[in-house]
């Protein structure tokens, strides 16, 4: 299958200074950042009439749901499995409205997530909120009460976050007051650890590392970990994942196909140097080859610590404002092992679920720390994309992949963070080499058949992600799921900026559903008619 996302069967335009003197310089908002909060917000606000330019660094747009390939096969950069996808959820809604109902899904089965324990123990994980309280109670029978009063704090936690959250669709006047109310219901979730309150249960060791277990998914394990985000990812698999039918690449496709329908642009390879800010106004933004787009609203859906470090004035990343935000400390850094075969895996152990291989029972364990040469990955990650979806291979020739993640320092790489894409020394090579070899020995305990076949592997690191998605430290999910995070009051879509705003993960909430969601929720801070769609 082509990774690259089309338009009515065309690609999407390329930046060059002649292109853009044939398109107009003025538009009513203009947005940086082509990932699924840009999409989302691009998306919304073109369908009210808006004239909207999104601009995308990278020569593909969709930020982390964008695919690429090698040699025939075809990976995912960061869409593996997505919750609230089989019925009318709310999530499903906007998605549907957003795309014009053009996305597919493919379900991951009755138990979408297999988890291979360090005591040696393996448990599936159901898609009904009744057959996992079943199955948590048959593994604990000693902790029945326990269980019940998680499941209840869980559910507690879910509709707090709709203060938490919605206090930022509110005019900037509001917020304060609104803030002070909320935090009452909103703080005993958020503003404490997910150990925390699991140790205040009096839930057992072994039964926090099942409930916990998915912490993957949001980059913090339990000590670390804010409980109220545990709780919202929970509950967003609650009945089982999913998977975009195509490949990730179809959300590009789907979402942009409604901003170009409403007379937007996207314009790929077009890096912004700088937003344009006059009189603390915003007023348009300045590409990296001198070239000026001019707009009424600006929205940056990048990297959050990337727009205040990088792209704006220096007097706000060294305000209040600038630096709370630069304190929040960053997700873990991670690297994917990308793998190809030429055998069909799903007769080899391959299946529809998401595999995480614990090494360890250790609740605190969290990084590989690759010198240690006999240390293998706390946490692996592995998902089989063209078994999810056939569509991934070509016709005429079986080419099934599988894609391998876990976290390491961002320290390891570091000392060739000012090094250029492709053209790294042989130790950054040697190192590459090292890690892959490693990763594919912990996977042949687990998949010896599967393994056995492997064709064709590549590695990515940090360094991938800080080049393709302007990733601070490589960061996985952005800024940090902890306490701390959720205590910054200036994460959100306001800044000190007029007629500017920010979106994405870093605003609301790491994943597909938080990226969505706060596209949305900074669209109605410049037409409210996008509110409804949040509801």
């Amino acid at each position: 299958m082509s990774v690259i996302p089309t338009i009515n069967g065309k690609k999407f335009k390329q930046y060059s200074k002649l292109q853009a003197q044939k398109m107009s310089q003025k538009w009513d908002v203009i947005i940086i950042g082509s990932g699924m909060a840009g999409m989302s917000a691009a998306s919304a606000l073109s369908k009210f009439g808006k004239k909207v330019l999104l601009l995308e660094q990278h020569y593909i747009p969709g930020g982390f749901t964008h695919m690429y390939g090698r040699k025939g096969y075809a990976w995912d950069a960061g869409t593996h499995a997505i919750g609230e996808m089989k019925t009318q959820t709310p999530v499903k809604k906007m998605l549907d409205w957003l795309s014009a109902k053009k996305i597919d899904w493919i379900s991951l089965g009755k138990e979408y997530d297999r988890f291979y324990f360090g005591n040696g123990k393996v448990m599936n994980f159901p898609d009904t909120p009744k057959e996992m309280i079943g199955l948590l109670k048959r593994e604990f029978p000693n902790e029945v009460d326990v269980i019940d009063r998680y499941i209840t704090l869980c559910k507690n936690a879910v509709t707090s976050s709709r203060l938490l959250f919605g206090k930022n669709m509110l005019p900037s006047s509001f917020q304060s007051p609104v803030s002070k109310i909320s935090k009452l219901f909103t703080d005993k979730y958020f503003l404490k650890t997910t150990k925390e309150v699991l140790n205040k249960l009096g839930m057992s060791n072994e039964l926090q590392r099942v409930v916990t277990a998915q912490w993957g998914y949001y980059g913090n394990p339990p000590f670390e970990s804010s409980f109220g985000l545990h709780a919202l990812v929970v509950w967003h698999f609650i009945h089982g994942a999913s998977y975009p039918k195509g490949g990730s690449k179809v959300f590009a496709e789907g979402i942009l196909q409604e901003v170009a329908n409403h007379h937007g642009e996207i314009l790929c390879r077009a890096r912004v140097k700088r937003v344009l800010v006059d009189n603390d106004r915003a007023t348009g933004v300045e590409l990296e080859d001198g070239y000026k787009f001019f707009a009424k609203y600006v929205i940056s859906a990048a990297a959050i610590k990337t727009t205040v470090k990088n792209l704006l004035p220096e007097k706000f990343a060294l305000s209040d404002w600038g630096r709370s935000i630069l304190e929040v400390k960053n997700s873990p850094s991670y690297i994917s092992l990308n793998m190809g075969f030429e055998e069909d895996i799903s007769k080899l152990g391959a299946d529809l679920k998401n595999h995480w291989i614990y090494a360890t029972d250790d609740l605190d364990a969290k990084l590989w720390k690759i010198e240690n040469k006999d240390e293998v990955p706390p946490i692996i990650y592995i998902s089989f994309p063209s078994v999810k979806d056939p569509g991934h291979m070509l016709k005429d020739k079986l080419k099934h992949t599988a894609e391998c993640i876990t976290f390491v320092p961002w320290e390891t790489f570091a000392k060739w963070k000012d090094s250029d894409y492709q053209d790294r020394d042989q130790e950054y090579e040697d190192l590459k080499e090292e890690m892959s070899k490693r990763l594919i020995a912990c996977l042949q305990k687990h998949f010896p058949a599967m393994m056995a076949k492997l064709s064709y592997y590549e590695l990515s690191t940090p360094l991938t992600t800080k080049h393709f998605a302007e990733s601070r430290n490589g960061a996985i999910y952005g800024l940090d799921c902890t306490p701390e995070r959720f205590a910054c009051q200036e994460l959100g879509p306001n800044t000190p900026i007029k007629n500017f705003y920010l979106t994405g993960v870093d605003t609301l909430a790491p994943g597909i559903a938080g990226a969505m969601s706060s596209g949305l929720v900074t669209a109605a801070k410049i037409d409210l008619r996008a509110l409804p769609h949040l509801l």
